[in-house]
């Protein structure tokens, strides 16, 4: 299945840096991968998830349970670090890989909407990830903390991989988010 899902996703974000998403249809990339139509449905919602790379089924239930079961009120404050951690989980997951990089860029440079809807998904996250450390922290809705790790993390997440990209794929993620962490830390507590 995942074979599948990225298949779908490579030629998708090609089709559409090539032609623009009006030029191709569903049917095109299904016949292409070796898939029905209606198969199709069961990796993608629509054309543009599969561009953008947002699968149906993103079932990272088992992940979020970790990441709040693992608070420990009595021990040292661990949010930011496994937070990251999940984020990585999740990045896991999708399977993204640094030779996609340049194809994607062209595809949402052709379509500039997929950025809008690019956008709309990843403000949902946000709120998502914003509502599960309230519920593993016990915080009530909209305090600072929880908006504020999250857009801390989404940061120093969007750094690691502008160098994870810069090294052509040739560095360990997790690492290089650890490394943005680390500076994150000595910036706020010199």
């Amino acid at each position: 299945m995942a074979e599948t899902t990225r298949a779908l996703r490579v030629l998708a974000r090609e089709w559409t840096a090539e032609r623009g998403l009006a030029g191709f249809t569903i049917d095109e990339l299904c016949a292409e991968v070796g898939i029905s139509r209606r198969t199709f449905f069961n990796y993608y919602a629509t054309k543009e998830d599969a561009v953008i790379g947002l699968p149906v089924d993103r079932d990272r239930g088992d992940l979020e349970d970790l990441f709040v079961a693992s608070h420990n009120p009595a021990g040292p404050d661990r949010l930011l670090d496994d937070l990251a951690a999940l984020v990585v989980g999740r990045m896991h997951r999708v399977d993204v890989r640094p030779e996609e990089f340049e194809v994607t860029k062209a595809a949402f440079e052709r379509e500039p909407r997929l950025f809008q809807t690019a956008l709309t998904h990843m403000l949902a996250d946000q709120a998502h990830d914003i509502e599960l450390i309230e519920r593993r922290e016990g915080l009530d809705a909209g305090g600072l903390r929880a908006s504020t790790a999250v857009r801390l993390v989404r940061a120093l997440f969007q750094a690691a991989g502008e160098e994870y990209m810069r090294r052509g794929g040739d560095a360990d993620f997790s690492a290089l988010l650890d490394e943005q962490l680390t500076e994150a830390r000595a910036l706020l507590h010199p």
